[in-house]
């Protein structure tokens, strides 16, 4: 069984609430999302461990593991394009922090830290174990109290073993001094936490291992000579063996007031630093099946992306507000390609330029790959939405007239810059066809214009796929029966004709929807009072006019009626003429 020590110098143990967690009740999960566009560079390591960002000189420094048994002999620098600008010869390096001047970049590796320029991208000896302590397990680095600390493993035993230890490097460039500070009875890997906003304190967590699934967090006083525990939190209870903290990464907000923790079993919680209890308001829940592996901050405290190993089609990235309290807009990241990495790698986030540049190291499912992508400008999105049904008009829509769909974007957040505009197809027996973009007006109203092909069904999807302000809104469909298009015949016949006579009148044939076929006919019939007689019939022309012509031998009322009969399109349609035959006309 292993023994925890703890600090006798410091009686005072934080009593905080168990369990649970800051993570926002009853709201929705993370969705899924867009795939993320930017660069996407294959890292030429079989392994990583850490990813460091300078925004002052725009570079982003990555090391390998050793954890897998790697011994990768690089420090790869990236510049904010994702272009390599060197590949730094440093065998074994894992650890690193940038100081908070910028200044410079402190790497361990199993035998010592050293201090790089960001600049030139040169080092110097800043510590030598002489004599110890070497080892093949990563380092983890922090600046908390004026000094550099740095994690150790006695007994290489780097996953699950209990020979971690809390060191301090003390002294000038080269100075050989070291200084054993913290010793604590855990399994690990150890993590660690601090903020420049929080001179002399520091976060201690540890990863959930077989026989220790109850890790906590520790608040560490480095403010003296000697590290003193000041506070600690479990997330559950303490000496169960209930599965609490499954600790993947953490981070400070700017500011130092809030603490981010990746959470493996439980999603993202959101921290008090100063207590390690829940904050007011917590992040939403990953994606089903998620589970988290990165969290930072955006070094103008605007934002946080949370990372995960997402199946399927849910989020592995989302950038929301870093207070979740002043607004839930998101943007989601789906990676869905193995061969640029489909998860998020433990660590695997950091911030460049501000908020401007999300910079992420993603694996394969085998951890046999790592890439780095960076996305540029990845602000949360305002929810957008379709509000109610698609209206149409005419009632009765018929193919070849026109039909207008009417509806009603609702955007949330501020008002575009851009006019907004949405897209829409019709899909009938025909295919599928894209229509023409509409424009959204100020107060949302839309109107898609289209003119039908085919009778039958056709099936209408309106889009909006959203700008820089607003997520792509849920498609909205209209399924609509398209008839087939009326037509009218009309008759121009005289009122009067002359028995004997030759009677020639015009007449038209018109319709409301598809242009009709040339070389149509109509029908004519005749009707007098010695009966009725099919006169034949009358070819109409390219603009639609025919001519009726006859020679009427009865007295009397006579009436036309001239018919056409439709085709695949149209409706029939017929009208009458009556015309008053005498001797006179």
């Amino acid at each position: 069984m292993t023994r925890r020590r703890r600090i006798a110098s410091i009686p005072l143990a934080l009593a905080l609430a168990l369990g649970g967690g800051a993570l926002a009740a009853g709201t929705a999960r993370a969705d899924a999302g867009e795939r993320p566009a930017g660069t996407v560079v294959k890292l030429p390591v079989a392994s990583y461990s850490q990813m460091v960002v300078d925004e002052a000189h725009q570079r982003v420094f990555i090391t390998p593991s050793l954890n897998s048994g790697s011994r990768t002999a690089k420090i790869l620098v990236y510049d904010f394009r994702g272009e390599l600008v060197k590949s730094i010869d440093h065998v074994a390096a894992t650890g690193m922090v940038l100081s908070e001047d910028g200044k410079s970049l402190y790497v361990a590796d199993t035998g010592g830290v050293y201090e790089y320029d960001p600049v030139t991208l040169t080092r110097k000896l800043k510590n030598w174990f002489q004599n110890g302590p070497s080892e093949s397990c990563d380092r983890q680095l922090a600046l908390s109290g004026n000094k550099l600390w740095y994690t150790h493993n006695r007994y290489n035993d780097c996953i699950g073993g209990t020979g971690y230890e809390l060191w301090t490097v003390k002294g000038p460039a080269n100075d050989e001094s070291r200084e054993r500070d913290f010793l604590y009875a855990m399994p690990g890997p150890w993590h660690l936490a601090a903020s420049p906003k929080l001179p002399g304190r520091m976060i201690l967590g540890t990863e959930a291992v077989p026989g220790y699934p109850n890790p906590g967090l520790y608040v560490l006083d480095t403010s003296g000579e000697k590290i003193k525990l000041a506070g600690e939190r479990y997330f559950a209870p303490r000496e169960s063996s209930a599965a609490g903290l499954d600790l993947k990464d953490m981070a400070f907000s700017p500011d130092g007031t809030r603490l981010a923790v990746a959470d493996g079993k439980a999603g993202h919680r959101l921290l008090n630093s100063s207590d390690l209890s829940d904050a007011p308001a917590g992040y939403q829940p990953p994606a089903d099946g998620a589970v988290p592996t990165a969290v930072a901050f955006s070094s103008d405290g605007r934002l946080v992306a949370r990372g995960s190993a997402a199946p399927g089609s849910g989020a592995d990235i989302v950038v929301q507000n870093a207070d979740p309290a002043t607004g839930t807009q998101q943007r989601s990241y789906v990676l869905d390609r193995a061969d640029q990495g489909d998860q998020v790698a433990r660590r695997g986030l950091a911030w460049g330029d501000k908020s401007n540049t999300l910079f992420a190291v993603t694996t394969n499912a085998e951890h046999s790959g790592y890439w780095l992508h960076v996305l540029p400008d990845p602000k949360p999105l305002y929810e957008a939405r379709f509000a109610g049904q698609l209206g149409t008009g005419p009632d009765r829509p018929v193919v070849g007239g026109k039909l207008k769909l009417s509806g009603r974007l609702e955007l949330d957040g501020p008002a575009p810059a851009e006019p907004v505009k949405v897209t829409a197809t019709r899909e009938d027996a025909d295919g599928k066809r894209t229509l023409a973009e509409a424009t959204v007006a100020k107060d949302g109203t839309f109107t898609v214009e289209d003119t039908p092909s085919r009778v039958g069904r056709a099936t209408y999807t309106v889009s909006f796929a959203g700008d820089g302000t607003h997520r792509p809104a849920r498609d909205t469909t209209l399924t609509v029966e398209i008839a087939k298009a009326g037509t009218t015949v009309t008759l121009a016949a005289p009122a009067r004709a002359r028995i004997g006579h030759e009677l020639d009148f015009t007449g038209k044939l018109a319709t409301d929807g598809a242009r009709i076929p040339s070389g149509q006919l109509v029908t004519v019939i005749r009707k007098t009072p010695l009966g009725t007689k099919m006169l034949g019939t009358a070819p109409v022309a390219a603009d639609g006019t025919f001519h009726v012509v006859d020679t009427p031998w009865a007295a009397g009322s006579t009436t036309y009626t001239v018919t056409w009969n439709g085709d695949d399109l149209h409706d029939p349609s017929s009208a009458s003429a009556t015309v008053k035959v005498g001797l006179r006309g």
